[in-house]
């Protein structure tokens, strides 16, 4: 049985560089990503994670660069692979609290933003109600084992030290994504947006046609309740909506790791 010592110069090497693009991803995967997460259990879930890993990569002899400069731009390739999938990964997230401040707007709970310590950004509660129900069903639909499948494919299709930057490919890919945020945002957001604008229009013609009645004070705590009433329907089939979601994020994940090949 091979121990530590047995370990070659090369051999501690790939592993340093695993670690670096394992610990990379995990610092910007949704939920353990997030700033709440304190660093030791960040880096000893990437050390853990290469532990797993590194029997399973595939035999490669890493070439080791003579030079300081040559060393950082092999470690800077890592870290770019890591943080590229990771971001793609949390980009998730970013549809359903755009989705979610959609809501908020038209509930008129946008003066009610907190500070939210995981993002270290404001948000809104209907926000940060569906950031936690979809946290939930990250983990109940197995998110984490395709964050995982996701990385170990990467080892596979990009040997550590041999990153392509495919730039222009990889750059459109990105964009297409971040586009998505807002056209799948939207969809996400529609059945209750719909709902409570049309509620908007109708409280719009009373006020018209009855102009003695306070529209303001029936109307906001009507739209509220309308909104939560709605939320309640509308969440087990955004369960559906939200595995749907998590294929899309899978696919995007591989095609930019076949980008980076």
């Amino acid at each position: 049985m091979q121990t530590i010592a047995d370990l070659t110069v090369d051999q501690i090497l790939c592993f340093l560089m695993a670690f670096v693009r394992i610990a990379s991803t995990v610092a910007v995967l949704p939920i353990i990503g997030s700033s709440g997460t304190p660093l030791t259990v960040k880096a000893g879930l990437s050390f853990i994670l290469t532990m797993i890993m590194f029997p399973l990569l595939p035999v490669h002899v890493l070439t080791v660069p003579t030079g300081l400069i040559g060393f950082a731009v092999l470690v800077f390739k890592e870290v770019f692979v890591g943080l590229t999938l990771g971001f793609a990964a949390s980009l998730i997230f970013a549809i359903i609290q755009y989705g979610s401040y959609i809501v908020d707007q038209e509930m008129s709970f946008t003066f009610a933003e907190t500070f939210d310590p995981m993002t270290e950004l404001s948000i809104t509660p209907v926000a940060q109600l569906f950031t936690v129900v979809f946290s939930v069903m990250l983990l109940v639909l197995g998110g984490h084992r395709m964050l995982i499948s996701a990385m170990a494919r990467a080892f596979e299709l990009i040997p550590l030290g041999n990153v392509q930057f495919n730039a222009g490919p990889t750059a459109w890919q990105i964009t297409r994504m971040i586009g998505d945020i807002f056209s799948v945002g939207l969809r996400f957001s529609a059945p209750i947006l719909v709902t409570l604008i049309l509620t908007t229009t109708v409280l719009g013609i009373i006020a018209r046609t009855a102009p003695q009645l306070n529209i303001f004070i029936v109307g906001l705590p009507l739209k509220i309740g309308l909104g939560f009433l709605l939320i309640v329907v509308c969440l087990p089939q955004l369960f559906g909506f939200f595995e749907g979601m998590m294929m899309n994020m899978q696919r995007d994940l591989f095609r930019l790791i076949h980008l980076m090949t």
